[in-house]
């Protein structure tokens, strides 16, 4: 009966700790609380609405996060460090003249059938021009390009 009482304070020490162990990692786990925000907003080139490519977020330390432009200019970039960004934005690559429809917005293998073009000086941070701050939580961050 001893052996009993012994080992059931042992068991909940064992919970209590496994408890303290898992609250610790999801506490550090970086989903989107912490140090990163989300940035949105819309992409348009001259006057209009870009439908395709990406926006590019680059931190002072090379690390990178990136948002899907769809077709209707929008764009969502999730787990943007923060502090000050290089921004850069990129067409999709050319397939027969179209461009790939964003995932999730149409059937696998559709296409944006007149893609915007986006200016090859927007694809290197060094030419781009372009650079936000993201703060925690959610930023807005509307991306005009010149043609």
């Amino acid at each position: 009966m001893s052996e009993s009482r012994c080992s059931r304070p042992l068991i909940v020490t064992g919970h209590v700790f496994l408890s303290l162990c898992l609250l610790g990692l999801v506490g550090c786990s970086g989903g989107g609380s912490g140090n990163t925000g989300i940035v949105e907003g819309k992409v348009k080139v001259g006057s209009k609405l870009a439908n395709s490519g990406s926006v590019v977020f680059t931190s002072q330390t090379g690390q990178t996060t990136s948002g899907q432009i769809l077709p209707d200019g929008s764009y969502r970039a999730v787990g943007v460090p923060v502090g000050t960004m290089q921004v850069t934005v990129t067409g999709p690559p050319a397939i027969g003249g179209q461009a790939p429809a964003p995932m999730g917005k149409d059937m696998p293998g559709s296409t944006v059938s007149d893609p915007v073009p986006i200016p090859a000086k927007y694809a290197n941070a060094g030419s781009s021009g372009l650079s936000t701050t993201v703060k925690r939580g959610s930023n807005q961050y509307n991306v005009d390009l010149t043609e």
